[in-house]
């Protein structure tokens, strides 16, 4: 074999150097081949241990080349050699061997062709749910769904020629299993991974622990799935350890307990993550103990082989399909984007993403970054905090270590690192809490100074008008320069320490080695809160929006939140998601808008997300309708005669027309608001006149949304008060939910400073902001709140639009029109109420 045929000269040569600088030891490489098959680049990913394989899989993709060295000059692959080249050819990845001068080459495993792309067999995948198909004879209460079989017959198309298909399914089509299926097929025959990211918990845990062990047992097939969740979510058994050797300074002693508790669950536990937890811990005690990014030391740690994310991952890498949410997903995309190729997720080659209406707010969430007042002093506190009288945090722990360390040999340096830490670094500490709270106090002012008087959260957005604010000028600038300089003073100070520490002339215990490990994930951190800072603050452009927010509470002082986000989204997407992707699915049951200009109904997501910017040829849609008779289970009231909401008499009449909707459906109803201001006006003022009618009344932010809605379900004559986060996601089948009454059109709030900027950048540009922006928006969450009613064949119900701008204004009808076929009335509030009153009557 000549070397040659398989790895180009300057490959050759980066592998020698990578081999030098190894000290002639062994190291795995990734390798990726050209038309010829042979290796023109090649990526350091292990050096030679047992743990190496799942690094190696991880950064492997099909039609790559695994290769290693052989120290001893002998090429003969090793029964382990055999094993790691079998497992990786099953990932359609070749495995090669050369000596140390890279002048030699074993060919273990020959390269696979790029061109062999196995395609699945369309008319066989949509047998597998045709009546008879080897699905619809195992699932229990099968139901024969035309709409079901042309999403996966779409779905298996866009796999085999690599586009991106935007499917909007309605509620009922059964879509996951619609994308799960292809997507199967396709991993399986082609060792491609496969991510499915969804918005909800709830749509996660069908995926999981339903849709997905079921297809194992219905389709035969043998392949891995994993449910991915972040980082934050394990426990870090170096953490933990370095807690129970010097408690002393790092836990408030009221948090003792509870750290016994976790002490004794991670002896027991099998996955180490906190949802396995019997309680939910305190949030300071989790964020000490919990695994992070920026402080792993990875192969490095001694408690590698036993660490619970490195179990996780070893998982996700052998898995074909990943579930993951967008949250997730897109922090994955992000780390990415700035070049970083081990992220957060193991590589992955298409994305199916459900629930894709939320794709752009998310997206745009994670492509920006943001600061709180809080966060500030959580950075700090770790290292220093005052508990009483007992000293806490890193600073404190160095302090410690170093004193024991000092007692036992005496060692000058460290006397003086001491005296340092405890005269400078630790003063420094207070006096960065007590800036920071004097200049956030000072930003809350200026920005609560523009609240109406009824908004519990005001954002503001940075802008002209705001930096042309004397008080702007003269006082929060020079300020948030003079916080800058005293923060970017402590860190200098903290990387003196450090280096101090790591260069004195003694090998230092793995506690301390630890304890810096730590100190140099804070120091980072600050230096990105300086840098973000920096970023909101002295900045300016028109490429993204930047805003704070503040949030009062009674009792103490306001949450403060600094924040930047691109104004654009659309290249980030292009870039990051549909170039570097093969195949992507976007569905959802709202995706489409009446009356759009180019590109038909998805002309506003298309445009949105970017996928304007793909080729043609590339993108495809279809709009496939549920499978419900919406004429004869819904009819949809809207009374003319209650006051617009830009009326003083709207609120004063609202609550009445809401409780008469519901002495109809005898409660059984959600009740959608736009803003807790005014959830909580007509709460307040209908809970008293339901509870008469024996009817409980339940108001987001009593319990969590899972609680809440799990007592709505519970008892079924309740009524739900919700706003955002009750417009979607939610899912009540049958008589517990029939009624839903939507109080205001949801437009966004035009002073939302996103929205605010969106606008404007429309309007430069000569566009029309209403129509183009803020219309399909509203149009796609009111599609949302009226999806929550009708979840099968058998449900039945009402919704009121108590907004008659939906009949009497121009827009109004892009409404209606984008909802499915239904019966409509409108009139006075008594004649609506009577044909609603009818319906239920006519459908018990």
């Amino acid at each position: 074999m000549k070397i040659l045929d398989y790895i180009s000269p300057q490959a050759i040569e980066k592998i020698r150097q990578e081999i030098q600088l190894a000290r002639e030891n062994e190291v795995f490489f990734v390798g990726k081949t050209n038309e010829n098959l042979i290796i023109e680049k090649v990526t350091v990913v292990a050096r030679g241990n047992e743990l190496s394989v799942p690094l190696v899989k991880e950064h492997a993709s099909r039609c790559d080349v695994v290769i290693h060295n052989h120290p001893s000059g002998f090429l003969s692959p090793s029964q382990n050699d055999i094993a790691i080249a079998h497992d990786l050819s099953n990932f359609g990845v070749a495995s090669y061997i050369v000596n140390n001068e890279v002048d030699d080459i074993y060919v273990v495993v020959e390269p696979f062709s790029k061109h062999d792309k196995v395609q699945i067999d369309v008319e066989k995948i949509v047998k597998t749910l045709s009546p008879g198909g080897a699905v619809s004879e195992k699932l229990k209460g099968y139901e024969h769904r035309p709409q079901q079989l042309e999403m996966i017959s779409r779905v298996a198309h866009a796999f085999n020629d690599q586009k991106i298909a935007v499917v909007e399914a309605g509620t009922g089509v059964g879509k996951s299993l619609a994308y799960l299926i292809p997507a199967i097929y396709w991993a399986t025959q082609n060792n491609e991974r496969c991510v499915v990211s969804t918005n909800t918990i709830n749509l996660q845990e069908q995926l999981v622990k339903k849709d997905i062990p079921f297809l194992k047992k219905a389709l035969g097939i043998n392949f891995n799935s994993v449910l991915v969740k972040g980082r934050g979510n394990y426990i870090c058994l170096r953490k933990l350890q370095g807690f129970i050797t010097g408690q002393e300074t790092l836990f408030e002693d009221e948090y003792k307990e509870e750290m016994k508790l976790i002490i004794n669950w991670v002896k027991i536990t099998k996955d180490g993550s906190k949802a396995d937890l019997n309680f939910i811990p305190n949030s300071t005690v989790w964020e000490n103990v919990c695994s992070e990014s920026d402080s792993c030391l990875h192969s490095k740690c001694e408690f590698f082989k036993e660490c619970f994310i490195t179990k996780a991952r070893r998982s996700a890498v052998q898995a074909q399909i990943l579930v993951v949410n967008h949250h997730l997903l897109f922090s994955d995309l992000a780390v990415r984007a700035i070049g970083v190729e081990v992220a957060v997720l193991p590589k992955y080659h298409h994305i199916i993403f459900d629930e894709a209406h939320n794709i752009e707010d998310i997206a745009t969430d994670y492509f920006g970054s943001g600061i709180t007042r809080t966060g500030i002093a959580r950075i700090i506190r770790r290292m220093h905090n005052q508990a009483g009288d007992k000293r806490i945090g890193y600073l404190n722990t160095l302090v410690r270590q170093l004193k024991i360390e000092t007692k036992q040999y005496r060692i000058k340096e460290f006397d003086e690192i001491i005296t340092q830490v405890e005269n400078e670094l630790i003063p420094r500490c207070d006096a960065i809490i007590q800036f920071s709270d004097d200049v956030m106090a000072q930003v809350s002012e200026i920005i609560l100074a523009y609240d109406k008087g009824y908004q519990n959260e005001v954002a503001i957005r940075i802008n002209e008008r705001i930096r042309k604010e004397p008080q702007w000028k003269n006082a929060i600038i020079p300020q948030i320069k003079n916080f800058i300089q005293l923060l970017s003073r402590f860190n200098f100070g903290l990387s003196l320490i450090i280096e101090k520490v790591e260069t004195v002339n003694i090998k230092l215990k793995k506690e301390i080695l630890y304890t810096l490990v730590d100190l140099h994930t804070q120091r980072n951190r600050i230096k990105a809160i300086i840098d973000v800072i920096e970023q909101i603050i002295l900045k300016n452009d028109q490429a993204n929006v930047r805003w704070i927010e503040v949030q009062k509470r009674t009792t103490t002082k306001p949450i403060v939140r600094l924040k930047i986000a691109p104004l654009d989204i659309t290249e980030r997407m292009n870039e990051f998601v549909y170039e570097n992707f093969k195949t992507i699915i976007m569905t959802s049951a709202t995706m489409t808008i009446s009356g759009q200009r180019g590109f038909g109904e998805f002309g506003y997501l298309i445009k949105q997300v970017g996928l304007n910017l793909v080729e043609k040829a590339r993108l495809i849609t279809a709009k496939i309708p549920a499978s419900f008779d919406y004429k004869k289970q819904v009819i949809v009231g809207i009374p003319l005669d209650v006051p617009a909401p830009d009326s003083t008499q709207f609120s004063l009449k609202l609550p009445d027309a809401i409780f008469e909707a519901l002495e109809i459906s005898g409660g059984r109803a959600f009740v959608l608001f736009t803003s807790y201001g005014l959830l909580n006006k007509v709460f307040n003022e209908l809970q008293p006149r339901l509870l008469k009618m024996g009817i409980v009344s339940l108001k987001q932010g009593q319990q969590n949304r899972h609680q809440l809605l799990e007592e709505f379900k519970r008892d079924k004559t309740s009524v739900l008060f919700g706003t955002d986060s009750f417009w979607q996601g939610v899912d009540v089948e049958g008589d517990a939910l029939e009624s839903v009454i939507i109080t205001k059109l949801p437009f966004k709030v035009p002073s939302e400073p996103i929205v605010e900027a969106r606008v404007e950048a429309i309007e430069r540009r000569g566009g029309n902001a209403f129509m183009e922006y803020s219309v399909p928006q509203a149009v796609i969450k009111f599609k949302q709140g009226f999806g929550r009613l009708i979840r099968k064949k058998t449900d039945r119900g009402s919704v009121f639009v108590f907004d008659k701008r939906i009949i009497e204004k121009f827009y109004g009808k892009i409404f209606i029109h984008s909802l499915p076929e239904v019966n409509v009335t409108t009139g006075p509030l008594n004649l609506v109420l009577e044909k609603v009153k009818t319906f239920f009557n006519d459908h018990p």
